[in-house]
């Protein structure tokens, strides 16, 4: 649990970071940007529960 929320707090750093950046550039590309990155986040995170579910049951 620790590892996942380092993982979703540095995705939420960049997350932050870009939609900054992206704020002089225009509404259209931040909405797009918003649904990129919240596919991908989600893609990592089930992607990263998969993979401690499975060290998890033939770990401790």
């Amino acid at each position: 649990m620790g590892l996942l929320g380092i993982v979703v707090y540095f995705d939420f750093r960049f997350y932050l970071l870009v939609k900054i950046k992206l704020n002089l550039c225009g509404n259209y590309s931040i909405i797009l940007l918003n649904w990129l990155l919240l596919f991908f986040i989600g893609f990592r995170e089930s992607s990263i529960s998969l993979l401690s579910n499975e060290t998890d049951a033939g770990g401790s």
